[in-house]
Order: C-alpha cells, then structure tokens, then sequence
C-alpha cells in the first residue's frame, strides 16, 4: 500500500479545488447527506410487512440513522442520514435493499413476481401450439 511510505499513514487530507470561475470547493466531501424514504416504498421492495419502529432498528443496524416522521395522510417516512462510510447507498432502493438484508433475506417469504405470470394470449397461444403439433 502506498500509505506505508507516508509519515502520516492513512489519513485523509483535505484539498481546496478553485475552478474557472473562481469559485472554491474543498474535496474530499465527508459530510453526511439525507435522504427520505417512506415506509410504503421498502414494504413493497422488501415483500415484508414491517412496522415503522423495526425498520428503524434496522436501519441503525446497518449504520444507517433513521429518523421516523408522520406524513399528513398517516405514512411513515424515514430521514435516513448516510455517513461518508457507506458509499454504496445512492438511492432509496439501496436503503430498501439495506433492510433486507438485516431483516434476513432467508426470513423473506419465496413468492412468484406478478411480471412472470403468462398474459392470457399467451397461455392460450401455447394451447393451440400444442395441439397443432
């Protein structure tokens, strides 16, 4: 690794970056950013009924603070704050996925997606298919 030849191993360094217009920024950007999910939104993904206070202690499991809040029609939506640590979260599907995976994804019900049920068009194409043959 490179950082053995450096006096002060591992650490990471701020650099101030002026573009043209002279405008500064200083890089890289390790502070936390938030994102809202609600509580319908990783169900759904999730194919699991869970209630609001069990996916905020997932979330934290997974390093990820959540914040729970109550939107006007009665949904939950969690203010999810995402450390500098875990890249890997850019969406709320990774947030839902995050879930999953410390709920268990072996606890997770098998079930059929609804998109690979044939049309009936096509069961009954392959009827007439199979009799012509």
């Amino acid at each position: 690794m490179f950082s053995m030849y450096c006096e002060r191993k591992f650490e990471v360094e701020p650099v101030e970056v002026i573009n043209s217009d002279g405008k500064s920024s200083v890089y890289p950007d390790l502070s936390r950013y938030h994102m809202e999910v609600p509580l319908s939104y990783i169900t759904d993904i999730v194919g699991v009924p869970l209630e609001a206070n069990e996916v905020a202690n997932l979330l934290n499991k997974m390093q990820l603070h959540a914040e729970k809040s109550v939107a006007g029609d009665n949904e939950y939506t969690f203010n999810v704050s995402v450390p500098p640590t875990r890249s890997d979260i850019l969406h709320p599907c990774d947030v839902a996925e995050d879930v999953a995976i410390a709920y268990g994804y072996n606890e997770i019900p098998k079930r059929i997606p609804a998109s690979l049920n044939p049309l009936p068009l096509n069961q009954f194409s392959d009827l007439i298919r199979s009799e012509v043959s």
